[in-house]
């Protein structure tokens, strides 16, 4: 029987002390009051800590970190003056290795829910932990300078320098540069991209080299975000792979395409947006690539279920946004029957939601890894493939 709680157990400005048990997804630390999960953000596991509450619902409460009172061995000083304001960063207080272990054991943690002893083992790829983003979106600060927004505000921040941007990156947020409200950054590694361009400092489009082969892109391009780890994670999720058709779906400017095209006879690109059809023709094969431009629901409604099977894939590969996959686009994939199907998911909540699907129809992991592309944050890249016993 779930518990239930009233809002008279906690006071909105109620101060408490409690003791943090774990991390969960979403970056906060989970204590408990009365019973009650409270969550707290800029904790770390076995502190003991001072907080406001600050939010009080049915069945949870937020709160606001007031005091360390007994800091874990792992807390160090944030190497970013802005950490507490800034609404990028909200893992820099804890140690890099430390970061690893958490993410870690909350894949590890779900996956033994999810297959008991049968849960794979996790392979986790570190990042260099600075210096590493080479993407930013900035607005307008109140002084001139490139600006991100403080957390949970719509106040702005100019903080001069980023430590986990690249140092091109970082360098431009000292300067007045010219956009009017908001503008999109990159460094593809040869040069700046901007969009707007930046006249003397950056181009609206350009290219970028992975494993020595040339992508061509525009500034607000989706392309992966930290250059350090991209060799490796092609690496991991196309060894062993070959065949007659592979499926890329949410393919982006083709990232995984252009390295699948050397290995099957015919590359199925599916992608939504329309930005990411133009590059993709630049960057792929055109007589080994099949396109379509839309939804990955539509591409079931409109063209595979006309003729599904004419369909069948030895390998599929999805890359979906935040929430996952869909239920149709679900039911497709079992009816395609690959003999691999890979996840790759930025969000592991809405990741082992689709895992459980699979699970029911004999998908199960035959290997797994976590990419952490996103060091000082709570984010994390991970990868499943799928096979049936």
């Amino acid at each position: 029987m779930t518990a239930s709680y009233s809002k008279s157990d906690l006071q909105i400005g109620t101060q408490i002390e409690v003791t943090i048990e774990k991390m969960v997804f979403g970056g906060e630390g989970l204590a408990r009051y009365l019973g009650r999960a409270v969550f707290i953000a800029s904790v770390l596991p076995d502190e003991k800590v001072l907080i406001e509450v600050i939010q009080v619902k049915k069945d949870y409460a937020r709160g606001k970190l007031l005091q360390v009172l007994s800091p874990s061995p792992n807390r160090i000083t944030p190497l970013c003056p802005h950490f507490q304001n800034c609404g990028g960063c909200d893992w820099m207080h804890i140690e890099y290795s430390s970061q690893l272990n958490h993410k870690k054991s909350l894949i590890s943690e779900s996956f033994e829910k999810l297959y008991g002893q049968a849960s794979p083992r996790l392979e986790v790829y570190p990042s260099k932990p600075f210096g590493y983003r080479n993407r930013a979106q900035w607005v307008k600060g109140k002084q001139g300078f490139p600006a991100y927004l403080k957390r949970n505000s719509n106040e702005t921040l100019e903080p001069q320098k980023c430590p986990i941007l690249t140092p091109a990156l970082s360098d431009l947020l000292s300067q007045k540069i010219d956009f009017k409200t908001k503008i999109w950054m990159y460094d593809s590694g040869v040069g700046l991209l901007s969009s707007p361009a930046l006249k003397g400092i950056s181009k609206i489009e350009g290219t970028t080299q992975v494993y020595e082969k040339l992508f061509y892109l525009g500034a607000e391009s989706f392309f992966q975000s930290n250059f350090s780890l991209l060799e490796p994670f092609i690496d991991f999720i196309l060894a062993n792979h070959s065949g007659k058709r592979a499926m890329d779906l949410y393919a982006g400017i083709g990232l995984f395409s252009k390295f699948l095209q050397e290995k099957f006879d015919q590359i199925l690109w599916i992608e939504e947006n329309p930005d990411s059809l133009k590059w993709a023709k630049n960057n792929l094969d055109s007589k080994k690539l099949y396109y379509f431009n839309g939804s990955a629901e539509n591409w079931v409604k409109k063209t595979y279920q006309n003729n599904p099977q004419t369909w069948y894939c030895d390998l599929i590969i999805a890359d979906p946004p935040r929430g996952g996959l869909s239920d149709s686009v679900k039911d497709t994939l079992i009816e395609l029957a690959p003999s691999t199907l890979i996840l790759v998911s930025c969000n592991p909540p809405t990741l082992m939601r689709d895992l459980k699907f699979f699970k029911t129809h004999n998908y199960l992991p035959s290997s797994t890894a976590l990419f952490d592309f996103y060091p000082q944050t709570s984010h994390m890249e991970v990868v499943v493939k799928l096979q049936k016993p």
